[in-house]
């Protein structure tokens, strides 16, 4: 194909788009300078499954009605500020009483979402009493589950929920299923389970990667992961670092950080499509704390070529790394001898956590799930695990006295940008409701608005003290 048509796509995000989209089954394919080929290829009609997953017209939200029930405050906030970016309309209640009141007055909802663990009134509770109310036995209900819970559709089939979601929610997810359910289109359901990652993947596909990522915690979670795949990695904090580092060498894959100081990773990325020829440039897979729907054309129009959420799973690495290819595979630097990285002695997982440990940490509002992948990444290596604890433990307070100084100078660019970093890198170990508050200061800084900042800032220091608390706690069993 040209490279005019590639640098059209490009311009447009869809540079990876596959050429089945635009090709029929007979082609023939010039370059505009030199020979011409002909080929013929034998495409079957997909399925009317798939046709759907690649719908391009999502329906339009605006002005559609969203119920949001949940009891904890910081949530609500966070369901709200998402549907109202989408310009839906939403009424939040903290309980299920006050829900049923508010649909007793008559008030007609396009779709409700639920939060399963709520005192007096679960959420299956509640989805019953509403499809008891008149009007409501057909209004399409989302339940929100917490992760490491074991409920099935079985376990409330008579309420006959459109969506079922575990926590913690990517915005691109709820955004997705919404859409389906308000369209009508099936939504697949989400099968759990830990697919196993080639531990070997290095030495089948050698690579020489550079992890661009301003946040300490990110970056000893990313490099573990490389590491449970055979790799190492080079590290650099921000976007002017990476063209240095690629000044100096040349690498096969940058993981690409999207917001970092100085400058952020779109703009770096651009920069390289500038100055190195496709061929000669690595492959950029893009990494983003957002994930809104969007995010991902942006990144492919700016050049990258791939695209994950965090926090990243290891499944999800693994696959983005094997659409790789290694240019200088002969000159592939093993763990141990490429650039900074992280010394670690890999060996066998340990157990998961009893159950009576995952109940301690649920009440520490400290994600056990997320806490035990960082332990089964590490494979038992105890050094590891405690420093990466200890460098969160040691770099968030730092990060919370920087939003505290901007919400009283009113720097909200400062804020946002702190709030996003800290969101990120408490997600990584688990912090889940640490992380939404920096969520809700980071939409209050993107907008200007510091409204109610200080009573957020408040809640901040003391659901630190709650995470380190539990974190200490962990660090004190991994003492010999």
């Amino acid at each position: 194909m040209s490279d005019a048509l590639d640098e059209t796509l490009r311009e447009r995000g869809l540079a990876n788009t596959a050429l089945s989209c635009f090709l029929p089954s007979s082609t023939s394919v010039a370059s505009f300078q030199g020979s011409t080929f002909y080929f013929t290829i034998t495409t079957k009609v997909a399925a009317q499954s798939e046709q759907v997953e690649l719908s391009t017209s999502p329906v339009q939200l605006a002005s559609k009605r969203a119920l949001i029930v949940d009891d904890n405050f910081t949530n609500r906030q966070i369901l709200r500020l998402q549907a109202e970016s989408w310009k839906m309309e939403t009424y939040t209640a903290k309980s299920g009483k006050e829900a049923l009141a508010e649909l007793a007055k008559g008030t007609q909802f396009d779709i409700g979402i639920l939060d399963m663990q709520m005192p007096e009134m679960d959420g299956i509770t509640l989805a019953r009493q509403i499809r008891k109310q008149s009007g409501c036995q057909n209004l399409p209900l989302v339940i929100l589950t917490s992760l490491g819970r074991v409920e099935t559709f079985s376990d409330f089939h008579d309420v006959q929920f459109a969506a079922s979601l575990s926590k913690p929610i990517k915005q691109s997810q709820l955004y997705d299923v919404i859409t389906r359910i308000l369209g009508n289109q099936p939504i697949q359901a989400s099968i759990s389970h830990s697919p196993l990652v080639d531990q070997h993947l290095a030495h089948r596909l050698p690579l020489r990667i550079l992890l661009a990522e301003d946040t300490v915690v990110n970056q000893k979670v990313a490099l573990l992961m490389l590491q449970k795949m055979g790799y190492g990695a080079d590290v650099v904090t921000n976007g002017l670092e990476v063209l240095k580092a690629l000044q100096k060498q040349s690498y096969d894959l940058v993981l690409m950080d999207v917001h970092m100081p100085e400058m952020d990773g779109l703009e770096a990325t651009r920069r390289i499509c500038q100055e190195w020829e496709v061929g000669f440039r690595p492959h950029i897979i893009a990494i983003t704390a957002n994930a809104m729907r969007g995010d991902r054309e942006v990144c492919l129009a700016a050049g990258m070529d791939d695209y994950l959420s965090k926090p990243i799973q290891l499944q999800e690495l693994a696959e983005a790394l094997s659409k790789c290819r290694s240019q200088r595979s002969s000159e592939f630097t093993s763990i141990g001898t490429q650039g900074k990285v992280m010394s670690l002695e890999l060996q066998p997982s340990p157990n998961v956590l009893q159950e009576g440990q995952n109940q301690t940490l649920k009440i520490a509002k400290i994600d056990a799930k997320i806490l035990q992948s960082l332990r089964n990444i590490v494979r038992g290596d105890h050094v590891a695990f405690v420093e990466l604890i200890e460098c969160y433990l040691t770099e968030t307070p730092r990060l919370v006295q920087d939003i505290s100084t901007s919400i009283t100078t009113q720097d909200t660019k400062t804020i946002w940008k702190t709030a996003h970093k800290l969101k990120s890198s408490s997600a990584s170990v688990g912090a889940m409701d640490l992380a939404q508050l920096c969520k809700v200061l980071e939409v209050q800084g993107r907008s200007s608005n510091l409204e109610n900042s200080r009573e957020l800032l408040s809640q901040l220091y003391q659901e630190y003290e709650q995470v380190k608390t539990a974190l200490q706690k962990e660090l004190a069993k991994e003492v010999p």
